[in-house]
């Protein structure tokens, strides 16, 4: 737990402390990328992170992208690992689709309101909020697991 914690803060304070110019460009080369999703793929597996963010500042570190786009491509990585994972996992369980279906409806409104916010903030903000999200979510999750 706490590798993860200190993951999050980390990915947050990177996000914070470089700088993302107006007019950048994607530069990503295919070795590069493909060895930085090889991280963020190792580091899914083995300690359970991963998602928006660590995909969004890998891509945004190593590939170039902005925050809008690298949140957009972030979305489709994630979506693309979710079913295959869904679909490796639905013959070792069951899922109660009544209460997947109640909070889907919740997360689509969420995500409504959250795109709506999204419109009107400029990349630079946008960026700052994911990376000082990342680190109070670090900060929290860490104070819960604290343990005298």
């Amino acid at each position: 737990m706490q590798k993860r914690i200190l993951m999050l803060a980390f990915a947050g304070s990177l996000m914070l402390r470089t700088t993302e110019p107006e007019d950048r460009k994607s530069n990503c080369s295919i070795p590069r990328c493909m060895a930085v999703g090889l991280g963020v793929g190792i580091l899914t597996g083995f300690l359970g992170v991963g998602g928006g963010f660590l995909i969004v500042p890998a891509l945004i570190l190593s590939a170039g992208l902005d925050t809008r786009l690298a949140g957009g491509t972030s979305l489709a990585v994630i979506a693309l690992n979710s079913t295959a994972g869904l679909l490796g996992q639905l013959r070792y369980t069951r899922l109660d689709w009544g209460l997947l279906a109640r909070f889907l409806f919740f997360a689509v409104i969420g995500i409504l309101a959250g795109i709506g916010v999204a419109h009107r903030m400029n990349g630079k903000v946008m960026r700052r909020v994911f990376a000082a999200t990342l680190i109070v979510i670090a900060v929290v999750v860490g104070g819960l697991n604290i343990r005298p």
